[in-house]
């Protein structure tokens, strides 16, 4: 049951929420808002480890940043479309991101740099081709 505070209600009720929170109990899993909520969460979690790199050293929140690292990595989306939301994200914010960082995960980093890099040669390459036709069209 809820407390109820003369002064405050918004108390009561984010001691309710906090102790439902922290139960145990499984939870059915929750509709779709979107139906791509996935992809947005990804792409948002890709942004905000573009963003904290982007900051100096000393400003950077990085416990917060590994732990959103750890998320877009253990993310139930397939790795190809992980490397599309990266390269992305990389695009608009014009900077690397990397969700692999630390010593530990150097093999990783080196995989996923390599298929970002095959991804941007091939839409280069595209590219290419593609105003080569506009020139021999006009």
């Amino acid at each position: 049951m809820t407390e109820t505070n003369p002064t405050s209600n918004e108390t009561s009720n984010h001691k309710e929420n906090a102790s439902m929170a922290n139960n145990n109990t499984p939870t059915p899993e929750a509709a779709s808002i979107t139906d791509r909520d996935g992809y947005i969460v990804a792409k948002a979690l890709a942004y905000a480890i573009a963003r904290i790199q982007s900051l100096p050293d000393d400003r950077q929140e990085h416990g917060d940043m590994l732990d959103m690292c750890a998320l877009l990595r253990g993310h139930d989306l397939p790795q190809s479309m992980l490397d599309m939301i990266l390269l992305d994200v990389e695009r608009h914010a014009q900077q690397e991101v990397d969700v692999y960082p630390g010593e530990e995960l150097h093999d990783e980093r080196q995989a996923m740099r390599e298929r970002l890099d095959a991804m941007k040669a091939a839409q280069d390459e595209a590219m290419r081709r593609f105003n080569e036709i506009q020139k021999e069209v006009a």
